[in-house]
């Protein structure tokens, strides 16, 4: 059974430094998975909307889950993780920097005509 307490707390964590910039996320081969890593394990957060919530996975670096949890949308815990799902795949994306790029190049072909 997971460690929910210590689980939670490190999603918090997570949320807060991404947020910041602090932590990098990139794409996997999942379109709905997103990790990060650093030279003694790595931590996934997946999300396929077709399933019931969002999966936070701290794997070690012979690739063995070391721990996961999975929480619904109706708790905060899983509104959390769903929260954190989300910002990791606009950092792993660049979501924010293409929506930008895309505005401006609109903005310069209306200003063209």
């Amino acid at each position: 059974m997971p460690d929910v307490e210590k689980m939670v707390s490190i999603a918090q964590g997570l949320l807060e430094n991404t947020s910041r910039g602090l932590v990098g996320w990139e794409a996997t081969a999942s379109a709905f998975k997103f990790q990060t890593a650093n030279s003694d394990y790595s931590i996934t957060i997946e999300f396929p909307h077709y399933q019931g919530g969002p999966t936070l996975t701290i794997v070690d670096q012979g690739g063995r889950a070391i721990e996961q949890l999975s929480l619904d949308l109706k708790s905060d815990e899983g509104k959390l993780l769903a929260s954190l799902y989300e910002t990791a795949r606009r950092r792993a994306l660049n979501v924010d920097a293409t929506l930008d790029r895309i505005m401006s190049e609109l903005k310069a072909a209306r200003e063209k005509k």
